[in-house]
């Protein structure tokens, strides 16, 4: 099958001769006095045969040492037999976890006998393996079939105890309502790592409800089935998990059903789904034996990863996605990354399956799963060049050896090389090296050739960094203070006040970060600077323009690997220099958070047009990206988007690139989406150690929601740069047994609780990239004396009873933006039953204006001779409360005026039933924007929020006489 190399790694390099290093002996000797202590185990291990190759197991796996020493019956079993001696028959796996866990009734037992078959498998895989008894194609493979023994023995565990108490799912025919689990990625293709965790998506044929004595319908129980199959893999318990499940690769990702019927899976991959997810598809196969399995490969899954005719569409696709694999990687050092980074396994990857995309429409012979035997197949079809294919056969084959065996090591799903000395002495020596030099040389080498063909296949030029000469030699002299004539040199490149310049320069030299440049910082900042200055020269403020410029430079002087990017890469260069002419907010967003000096990669900062849809797409790519990093690690993508997002409107903002509604709408967005995924992240953790919240009511278990609901600036699609989040948290409580259904169970009350605070620590807590968000939580019912989390019945409650008019004001600018779609639903209802019904009419005016008299009292002091936009009369408030005044009057009148949460929408709707005269609906709101443009221009120029009164003196008396038209006040 592999013709165009035939090629197997050398998993034995001198393994049998190799001596242990010093630096794992000793480690390895303590394990062996441990398990000699075992009756069972001691006789077997004075057999010479065996010995070696458990200590060269021990010294390169501290995962099977634990594993042996905790339970040394793993070894004992292992060595009984011929276990360790042979590759397994197919299916052989299957029928050992049948055995393994046989006797397991309870869920707890499940989970801990799981574990420990994984774990034994594991090891005898890892001691073949290491001791060159198998080949790379046979651990793969043995890898992939115990993942799905064990996924299979979940299946059947969890199918069988739901069953137990709902019965089976039929359809309205009597027949079986099915689910096939897919198996995605690696997995799929039957090429899974040591320790790589699981994709998998799961469908059900067709509705119906089950034959038991508590009937529930088909989808339920097919949810009920999943949610405890991925319990059982992916629980951290006493013994560890088993495996680590994802789904997010489903339609709609976290956001979607966890399992999905096959109609509106097609339906979601015929209209909806991404080209990303057609690559992501490529490697899909049904893991569970069921009927459906056929019908779902060939009338759903192969038309739409495989088009008919030759598929250049998607090229540009794949190109940007490699795209943003590439920019992320030049942002994090990635250069140890034997995956990701330069060279890598995901390099050698795209090739094959962007290939496989664009030619296996018309090519079926190109439909495989397998990478070795699609990486030959395309060599022999002439699809890529002459030796690429046994080229890159070869590297691959020696890059998964080295992940393996570098995961192998702790059971850790990782692709960095390690950087300690006993980290490197244990890949070497299971990699078959006497020294960690000897294979870097020859990783180094492999990922050269991957590099090398991986440019001349899907590098697009405008992706190569230039070729530059050194920089000018004049402006290099006046950098370095060489210079006698500075004045006359900085006039020639169109600097109008050189002085200016010349003080910009000497900040950065006098500056303690470049004081401590060491001799190679230092002669990359004197190669960068006189391009630096170069740029400025061509922008429409020379002097200040640099002088920002050198201010970033200045703060990220100490991160050598900024200033090397900024040189190589000259339009980078001059998009940041651009961007500081811009002017000094954004500079100042630079020198705090220099990590968004990475935007500048992206040629389209300036000038792409922004969307929700693809803003959703990097934070979800970004996330997956993260999805086996630590928590904070995971926490900072959600920042790192935040800032970086809005950076760029900004960016298009001040660049005239943006209208001003435009603007809101995106920092709205983002803000939303930031949210919504922080909540997905903290259930999920909060789901993981609880159980997931739930009620019962008539004999049925129904999962309890939750959700965020907004108020003000964000509910109303207004938010501004640096705008608070005004939030309320809600959750749904009915029937009984209101507890969630994990080990260690809670009320969903105190789940909702910790999810509410949790969402709010998240948002709040300051990291590396500063603080995403300030959160105001006190229009809440009862304000801040009131619980952090209501139910929607006491919010019901408490507005039609105990709510203030000016929270009725505020409820009218409230909508919900995450959490459970029917909760969300829910709180839509109320909100519009509320305004419409329950709205005290008899002192609405005088409410309305008792507060506005107060919020007036508590303004700010400004100066003689100011307006201050926002509070003064005449100013965005009194539009504000003038429209809601109206609405809440006339609301159950006419009960669309309370559809919309903004108030431009609502002076719409009060100018459609003629409360409101069209001329009078029309000024008010051009005022509202005129004020909100003022207003947001000097919140990026950094300015107050007030302005000559003269300026704005026409507006403020026109909107004074409507107040006192409409309110007679």
């Amino acid at each position: 099958m592999f013709a165009a190399s035939d090629y197997q790694p050398p998993t034995d390099v001198n393994a049998d001769k190799l001596p242990v290093p010093d630096l794992l002996r000793e480690s390895a000797g303590k394990t062996l006095a441990v398990l000699r202590e075992d009756e069972a185990l001691a006789p077997r291990l004075e057999q010479s045969e065996l010995l070696a190759p458990l200590t060269r197991v021990l010294a390169c796996s501290p995962f099977a040492a634990r594993s042996f020493s905790r339970r040394p019956g793993i070894l004992d079993h292992l060595l009984s037999g011929d276990r360790i001696g042979r590759p397994l028959e197919a299916g052989e796996l299957g029928r050992l976890a049948g055995e393994a866990l046989v006797e397991c009734r309870q869920e707890s037992s499940f989970m801990r006998e799981l574990r420990w078959f994984r774990h034994r498998e594991m090891c005898r895989i890892l001691w073949r393996d290491v001791n060159g008894l198998s080949s790379l194609e046979e651990s793969l493979e043995e890898l992939s079939e115990l993942a799905e023994a064990c996924i299979l023995a979940a299946l059947e565990f969890a199918r069988a105890n739901v069953a137990e108490r709902h019965g089976l799912p039929l359809t309205a025919e009597d027949g079986p309502s099915e689910m096939a689990v897919i198996g995605m990625g690696k997995l799929g293709g039957g090429e899974l790592n040591f320790s790589s965790d699981i994709d998998l998506i799961f469908v059900y044929s067709e509705d119906g409800r089950t034959n038991g004595s508590v009937p529930i319908d088909a989808l339920r129980f097919h949810t009920l089935v999943c949610q405890q199959l991925i319990r059982a893999l992916n629980q951290r318990t006493v013994d560890s998990f088993a495996y680590r499940v994802d789904t997010r690769l489903r339609p709609f990702g976290n956001s979607g059903p966890l399992v999905i019927k096959t109609s509106s899976l097609e339906s979601y991959l015929a209209r909806s789904a991404r080209d990303w997810e057609r690559y992501a598809w490529v490697k899909a196969r049904v893991i569970n034996p069921c009927g459906m399995s056929e019908a779902l490969y060939e009338e759903i899954m192969r038309p739409f990863v495989y088009r008919r005719y030759l598929d250049y569409s998607v090229f540009e696709s794949l190109r940007d996605m490699k795209g943003k694999i590439e920019r992320e990687a030049l942002r994090k050092d990635k250069a140890n990354d034997i995956k990701l980074g330069r060279g890598g396994i995901r390099e050698i990857e795209f090739i094959t399956q962007s290939m496989q995309l664009v030619r296996g429409g018309a090519n079926p012979d190109l439909r495989g799963r397998s990478l070795r035997g699609m990486l030959a197949r395309l060599g022999e079809r002439g699809f890529l060049g002459p030796g690429t294919s046994g080229e890159l056969d070869r590297s691959y084959c020696f890059l998964r050896q080295l992940e393996n065996r570098l995961q192998g090591m702790d059971d850790r799903q990782t692709q960095e090389l390690p950087d300690d000395d006993e980290g490197r002495a244990r890949l070497a020596y299971a990699m078959g090296h006497s020294d960690w030099e000897s294979l870097a040389e020859k990783t180094d080498s492999h990922r050269e050739t991957v590099a090398r063909h991986f440019s001349t296949i899907v590098f697009r030029p405008d992706d190569l960094p230039e070729a530059e000469s050194g920089p000018p030699e004049d402006l290099a002299a006046v950098w370095t203070g060489d210079a006698e004539n500075a004045d006359e040199v900085l006039k020639a490149y169109g600097f109008p006040d050189p002085q200016v310049a010349l003080d910009s320069m000497q900040t950065v030299h006098q500056a303690s970060d470049y004081a401590r440049l060491d001799q190679t910082g230092r002669k990359r900042l004197d190669m960068l600077i006189p391009r630096l200055i170069e740029a400025a020269a061509r922008e429409p403020e020379p002097g200040p323009t640099l002088a920002r410029t050198l201010k970033v430079i200045a703060a990220i002087a100490r991160r050598s690997a900024y200033l090397a990017l900024l040189y190589e890469n000259g339009p980078a260069r001059d998009r940041l220099v651009h961007v500081c002419g811009l002017g000094e907010t954004l500079a100042k967003q630079l020198c705090t958070v220099p990590a968004l000096v990475d935007e500048l990669l992206d040629a389209r900062i300036t000038q792409q047009v922004m969307d929700l849809e693809q803003l959703e797409e990097e934070l979800d790519f970004r996330l997956v990206r993260t999805a086996n990093e630590s928590e904070e690690l995971r926490l900072a993508a959600i920042s790192e988007f935040k800032q970086a997002a809005a950076f760029r409107v900004g960016v298009l903002d001040l660049a005239g690139g943006l209208p001003l509604m435009r603007v809101s709408d995106l920092l709205t967005g983002i803000a939303e989406l930031v949210i919504d995924r922080s909540l997905e992240h903290v259930w999920e953790e909060l789901a993981e150690q609880h159980g997931s919240p739930g009620y019962t009511v008539d004999g049925e278990r129904k999962p309890a929601g939750f959700a965020v609901i907004a108020y003000g600036k964000l509910a109303g699609l207004e938010m501004g740069y640096g705008s608070d989040l005004d939030l309320v948290f809600v959750y749904d409580a009915q029937g009984e047994d209101q507890v969630t259904d994990g080990l260690t169970s809670i009320a969903n009350s105190d789940f909702f609780f910790r999810v509410a605070r949790r969402v709010i620590s998240v948002l709040t807590t300051r990291s590396i990239t500063g603080r995403m968000y300030e959160v105001d939580t006190r229009l809440r019912p009862s304000g801040r004396s009131g619980m952090l989390v209501s139910s929607l019945q006491a919010l019901d409650k408490y507005q039609r009873e105990s709510a203030w008019t000016w929270e009725h004001q505020a409820l009218l600018r409230s909508r919900a933006i995450a959490g459970a779609a029917h909760v969300r639903e829910a709180f839509e209802e109320l909100r519009v039953s509320v305004l419409r019904e329950s709205v005290r009419h008899e002192d609405l005016r005088d409410q309305v204006i008792e507060m506005r008299r107060r919020m007036l009292g508590e303004a700010p002091v400004v100066g003689k001779g100011r307006f201050d936009i926002k509070h003064a009369r005449g100013g965005l408030q009194d539009i504000e409360f003038i429209v809601q005044y109206l609405v809440l009057n006339h609301a159950h009148e006419h009960p669309d005026l309370v559809a919309w949460p903004d108030n431009v929408r609502q002076l719409e709707a009060l100018a459609r039933h003629e409360v409101l005269p069209r001329e009078d609906a029309d000024v008010l709101t051009r005022c509202y924007l005129e004020y909100r443009e003022i207003l947001h221009h000097r919140a990026l120029a950094e300015r107050p929020p007030h302005t000559p009164a003269g300026e704005v003196a026409e507006r403020a008396e026109t909107v004074s006489g409507l107040w006192r038209r409409y309110l007679g006040e």
